[in-house]
């Protein structure tokens, strides 16, 4: 298996599926201010974090198969969500290295 540049991980709420993906073609592709506000966010568990999976410039079937168990619970009545986690050691040593031109990364602890 490929190792995961930052790992992330995205799962139904009732758990019943997830999958980990890697998270580094968002954040290649992601603007300073989309990277702060995941990282207000805690790295999970909020729109920003969500974006990391539903606006990934390189959809992987395991992504879509979680959107997609979702989406057919939900047609059922049932109200079915996500969440995604992204592997903040690993996003901070990235971005450390690749956006060390933005003033606030420097800061960052990991």
């Amino acid at each position: 298996m490929k190792k995961l540049i930052i790992p992330a991980e995205i799962h139904s709420d009732d758990h019943r599926v997830q999958v980990e993906f890697d998270a580094l073609p968002w954040f290649e592709t992601a603007t300073e201010s989309q990277v702060l506000a995941l990282r207000k966010g805690d790295w999970c568990c909020s729109i920003h974090a969500d974006r990391v999976a539903t606006e990934h410039p390189d959809p992987t079937k395991q992504i879509a198969r979680v959107l997609d168990y979702c989406e057919t619970i939900s047609n059922t009545g049932h109200t079915m969500g996500f969440e995604v986690w992204v592997l903040h050691r690993a996003a901070i040593n990235w971005l450390k290295a690749n956006r060390s031109d933005w003033s606030w990364v420097a800061e960052l602890e990991d």
